[in-house]
């Protein structure tokens, strides 16, 4: 093998001719390593590592080296600093004097003699760059690109700039670039179409970007989550097409867009929105997987055989599609033609035992999260909010900044329901610690051009419902417990009209009731109680 490149002056002359030194180790037989025994073909000798009579392997050369404290590379040790971690050569010639870039000028870790590891990584990444560029048809997204890698270069580490994220990310703008000639263009259903449901979370720091320089239209998060549930639903339909129950899916999947729009057209927006996307899906998903079900179980090949033991067998074995069933037997009973109508018996319902927290817990719980650290303020924060103010986790992370007032006394007021209430004034001083240090999560974006109280990693996006999970996990509570504990203590301190709760917290009437009928009972059981003891 060789490599046709013109022969430099140090050549090696085999027997079919003459060859350059990189490639005459392809004409080389494997020879044993006097010292390790294995077979190699760059046997070599190295007087400065006492390797001077006889060539060994580069393992064998390599070995004793150690990761050096100064530079970071692997080298021969040559001492050690005043803390006792051991240091190359050149390290050791330099002292205590510290290294300055003769590129940059600044103090840094030596990569070379002339260089630091900064500006090493930062001429990788532009020539990666440059060779990246190229690959571009359009010329608004080549201009993007650039403009976006400036701006990369000097939030993130030019090392991950140049070995991982710049490949990542133009993928991106390679995606765009081939699907759009006009940027103005992009849409949000063309996003989530030419990304895919995931897409924009995998890519958000260029999307972020993008949409903070006005290079595409900026896109409401409601909106990004909305086009990627129509995705959902259409890959839902994509799947039954060819089915007997495909059409059946569809006239479904119509009739629950129709409920949605009516919904909308009624005033349930915003804050306030009921029946969303996201329902649709859910329903849609049920559906499917009950005609599915039927298809493969009770070998079912028509709407007229499904009968109600197969829904009976069906909610036994598959029983988390309980709820989400009900929406489909209501559109059979009412719009599709049965021989028997299908029955979901309705079964009466409290709370689980568990629901309530112990007063032992929730004073742990309280005291933790009034009084915590500076890197556990934003989890404190969200949890108190969802402890005392019967705040679920969906709720909690759409809290705005225009929410929040401060007065002239110094406490904070949020509007949670209809009504402004004013926050305990130890969750008023977290408040106003954690405004001090927000940021944002997403790399392009500034906190200041974010609405949401807890910025995302998408911008202009809120903190995901995931993230409040798992740090209530940590904590061994769930959502729904905080939540009934907070209604649960509201009443306990004396609150019995339930229209309070729903002005002040923004839950519904019907849930108001519901827990004041559960708990009612138990406040007159501790009342009793009291006086008997009394």
């Amino acid at each position: 093998m060789r490599c046709a490149k013109p022969l430099p002056r140090a050549t090696k002359t085999l027997e079919d001719g003459a060859v350059c030194g990189s490639c005459v180790t392809y004409y080389k037989e494997p020879k044993p390593c006097p010292i390790c025994g294995q077979l190699s073909l760059r046997l070599s000798r190295n007087a400065t590592k006492g390797f001077s009579e006889q060539p060994v392997c580069e393992y064998c050369q390599r070995k004793g080296n150690i990761i050096c404290a100064g530079c970071g590379k692997h080298r021969h040790p040559a001492g050690t600093r005043a803390d006792g971690k051991p240091i190359c050569k050149s390290c050791m010639e330099r002292g205590d004097k510290p290294f300055v870039c003769k590129t940059c000028g600044k103090e840094g870790k030596p990569h070379s003699k002339v260089m630091c590891h900064a500006c090493y990584w930062r001429k990788r990444a532009d020539k990666r760059f440059k060779d990246s560029v190229a690959l571009l048809t359009h010329e608004w997204s080549r201009d993007a690109f650039l403009k976006f890698y400036n701006e990369l270069i000097t939030r993130q580490d030019p090392l991950a700039v140049a070995t991982t994220k710049l490949e990542r990310y133009f993928l991106f703008f390679a995606k765009l670039d081939s699907a759009f000639e006009n940027p103005k263009a992009i849409t949000a259903e063309h996003l989530i179409t030419s990304l895919g449901a995931d897409g924009l979370r995998r890519h958000s720091v260029p999307y972020s970007f993008l949409a903070k320089e006005k290079i595409i239209p900026e896109i409401a998060h409601d909106a990004l989550e909305e086009s990627t549930e129509h995705r959902r639903q259409k890959l839902i339909l994509d799947e039954a097409k060819d089915t007997w129950y495909g059409s059946l899916l569809e006239r479904f999947c119509r009739h629950l867009e129709k409920i949605n729009e009516r919904y909308a057209a009624r005033g349930w927006r915003g804050k306030r929105r009921r029946f969303v996307t996201r329902t649709v899906t859910a329903d849609l998903r049920a559906a499917s997987v009950f005609l599915e079900f039927l298809t493969k179980e009770q070998h079912t090949s028509s709407l007229q055989q499904i009968q109600q033991p197969d829904l009976d067998r069906f909610l036994a074995e598959q029983n988390g599609y309980r709820t989400g069933i009900r929406a489909f037997l209501r559109y059979l009973n009412r719009e599709e033609k049965l021989f028997r109508k299908l029955s979901q018996p309705s079964v009466a319902r409290g709370l689980p035992e568990n629901m309530f927290l112990s007063r032992a817990k929730y004073e742990e719980l309280l005291r933790a999260w009034l009084k915590p650290d500076e890197e556990m303020l934003k989890e404190s924060l969200i949890c108190a909010l969802m402890l005392l103010y019967a705040q679920p986790a969906n709720k909690v992370v759409r809290i705005k900044l225009s929410d929040l007032a401060q007065g002239r006394d110094g406490l904070y007021r949020v509007a949670l329901g209809r009504t402004e209430i004013a926050l305990d004034r130890r969750l008023g001083e977290m408040m106003g610690n954690y405004l001090e240090q927000r940021r944002s999560l997403a790399t392009m974006e500034d906190a200041n051009n974010n609405e949401y109280l807890f910025a995302g990693r998408t911008y202009g996006g809120h903190l995901t419902e995931a993230a409040v999970t798992y740090y209530l996990k940590k904590q061994g509570v769930s959502s729904a417990q905080l939540f009934s504990t907070a209604i649960y203590n509201a009443y306990m301190g004396g609150l019995r009209h339930p229209k309070v709760l729903v002005k002040a917290f923004g839950i519904t009437d019907e849930t108001a009731i519901k827990y004041l009928n559960i708990i009612d009972p138990q406040l007159v059981f501790e009342i009793n109680s009291k006086v008997a003891h009394a």
